[in-house]
């Protein structure tokens, strides 16, 4: 299945909340209503970062905060992918610093 990540993935880089973090919650949006589904390899930090046109850097810590609130896993020479199935408590970082846990 390949996985629209361009279309899938939105951030605002004049918004407060940092890029990473608009990343992360728009991965776990996408995680949570199935659009990406549980086991999905995710295209490498490289890539993602051309396609959404930020350095590879914001796409890295994107994905360890992810890998941090256990909605992927990280495999060296293997790839990243989902872990978490859809539905599970989410954690959404709010322009102030806030998080939010969030159910569906």
């Amino acid at each position: 299945m390949d996985i629209p990540f361009k279309s899938l993935i939105n951030f605002d880089k004049s918004s407060d909340l940092p890029v990473y973090r608009q990343i992360a919650n728009s991965f776990i949006q996408n995680i949570q209503t199935g659009r990406i589904p549980t086991s999905s390899r995710l295209i490498g930090t490289r890539q993602l970062a051309d396609l959404l046109g930020v350095h590879r850097k914001t796409v890295i810590a994107a994905f360890e905060e992810l890998n941090s609130q256990g909605w992927i896993e990280m495999i060296p020479r293997k790839g990243t992918f989902v872990i978490k199935l859809a539905g599970d408590k989410a954690c959404f970082f709010s322009g102030n610093g806030t998080i939010h846990g969030l159910q569906s």
